[in-house]
């Protein structure tokens, strides 16, 4: 039997009215709601932090603008596989499936190792789906 699958996306984006840089270990904001169709997550803009709200998988893919590669991590009470990426110069991208084990799990992206310093304009994109 084949199912239909219709993937409902949560994707944000940082756009920035000036340069800012965003300390290692801190979370990178997010301030545009571009898509939130995928009613399971929210953020909060205070703490910078996603909730997702009900347990399962979910596919992450991110896209940041930074004068070199770095290497980006996701931190919070999921846990991450991280997929393959092949590097693309002044670009930090990653994707991979996050798994919630339990209700309202929170995470958030950040660099371990680096300051990271992002220019003024719409400067980095994430995008959620929920796995089936």
């Amino acid at each position: 039997m084949k199912d239909d699958i219709i993937l409902n996306p949560f994707t944000m984006s940082l756009e920035l009215e000036n340069d800012c840089i965003v300390k290692k270990g801190e979370p990178i904001p997010f301030n545009v709601i571009e898509i939130d169709k995928l009613d399971e997550i929210t953020y909060d803009q205070d703490k910078n932090h996603f909730q997702i709200h009900q347990p399962g998988d979910y596919y992450i893919s991110y896209q940041m603008k930074t004068e070199k590669r770095y290497h980006m991590d996701i931190q919070g009470n999921i846990s991450y596989f991280e997929a393959d990426i092949f590097p693309v110069e002044k670009i930090s991208h990653g994707s991979g499936i996050m798994t919630a084990s339990c209700e309202n799990a929170t995470f958030y992206i950040t660099s371990m190792n680096h300051d990271i310093f992002f220019l003024k304009g719409k400067q980095a994109t994430i995008t959620i789906f929920r796995v089936r």
